[in-house]
């Protein structure tokens, strides 16, 4: 059975660290219980591969049985993900992607 991962990185520079988590908490962790029961939460995971200068990387991941769902996710994300920049400059970056489970 074949399925969707939504994933957002982010690069947060150290000392935004406390701050950016704090956001996550209260802006995108609260969006799990608005979606619908075939997008599932996964969570957020520190990436650990080495990356350039003092940023931290870190992924937040949804499970999505349908690119439908994708989408809907996506709509749910957006407005909150447009924020990042305003609140925390070039501090914090983010991107999403979107990958298929095929084995």
């Amino acid at each position: 059975m074949s399925y969707f991962i939504f994933n957002t990185s982010f690069y947060v520079n150290e000392q935004r660290l406390a701050e950016w988590r704090l956001w996550l908490k209260e802006n995108l962790e609260p969006l799990a219980h608005h979606v619908g029961t075939d997008i599932n939460k996964i969570g957020l995971f520190e990436v650990l591969s080495e990356t350039p200068g003092d940023n931290l990387v870190f992924s937040f991941q949804w499970r999505c049985r349908s690119m439908r769902d994708v989408e809907q996710l996506d709509v749910l994300l957006s407005p909150v993900l447009q924020k990042v920049p305003v609140l925390f400059g070039d501090e914090i970056t983010h991107f999403s992607s979107v990958m298929k489970h095929v084995l």
